[in-house]
């Protein structure tokens, strides 16, 4: 489903935080809304799942206004893991990803609710984990949890804010390895992400944001040095290396 977003702002308190946010999210690809600390990355994701609601603007899903969509439908369409998942008691593994099949069950799940969730479950690689308690798993094995419970949803689009930003590197890796592929069996996945050169690693197609502001959007190579120097006002030097590139301080 496309997502297109229309003159968009936002304000905490009459503080501007999002300025006019216009552009489009295209169905399949993996995109990483880049940006430095405070320039309305984790408001602008939170927009485009409704869970904020813009001063002025519009955003459109499958040219249909967001606003239109019933609660549950829009839990159909949009999976989201915020950056922080804290729960006011813990559950198990298994209890935890079937709250994402709340959307499309009635009074109790049935057989093929509990197929989808052990199936999503395998294909985390968290079937030994099942009855464990969320308390009890690492930094990354709870990610991957919340991943799954967002993905039993079935959406069409995957929503994440900051991913990674308690993940030490292997989680990290372990994560965005997860989000590519989930983006390759055709779900639209929308992060904000911390590291450029872990989303230039992962991600498909790029949001360049600064203090509100879309600076540029679309493919890997318009993540250029000019455009890194654009956002983070400091110089970063492009390295390439086979296909692949990736930016170091000069």
């Amino acid at each position: 489903m496309r997502i297109t977003f229309k003159n968009i702002h936002f304000a905490y308190h009459k503080k501007p935080v999002l300025k006019g946010l216009s552009g489009y999210i295209e169905p399949g690809g993996f995109y990483a809304v880049i940006g430095p600390n405070g320039c309305g990355k984790s408001t602008f994701i939170k927009c485009l799942n409704n869970l904020l609601h813009p001063q002025k603007g519009e955003i459109l899903i499958h040219n249909t206004s967001i606003q239109k969509y019933k609660s549950q439908q829009l839990a159909r369409t949009i999976g989201y893991v915020a950056q922080s998942s804290n729960m006011l008691f813990p559950l198990d593994v298994y209890s935890t990803v079937m709250l994402g099949r709340r959307p499309h069950v009635g009074w109790l799940p049935g057989v093929n609710d509990r197929k989808i969730v052990m199936q999503v479950i395998e294909k985390l690689g968290l079937q030994h984990k099942t009855l464990t308690y969320l308390n009890e798993l690492s930094g990354g094995e709870q990610q991957r949890v919340h991943i799954a419970r967002a993905l039993a949803q079935q959406p069409a689009i995957l929503m994440l804010d900051e991913p990674t930003s308690s993940l030490d590197l292997k989680y990290q890796m372990e994560v965005m390895k997860i989000l590519k592929e989930v983006s390759q069996q055709g779900i639209t996945v929308v992060a904000s992400i911390h590291d450029l050169n872990l989303a230039l690693r992962f991600a498909t197609h790029f949001i360049l944001m600064k203090e509100g502001r879309i600076i540029e959007q679309g493919e890997k190579d318009l993540v250029t040095e000019e455009n890194v120097h654009r956002i983070y006002d400091t110089k970063m030097r492009k390295i390439t290396e086979n296909e692949s590139f990736y930016f170091h301080p000069c």
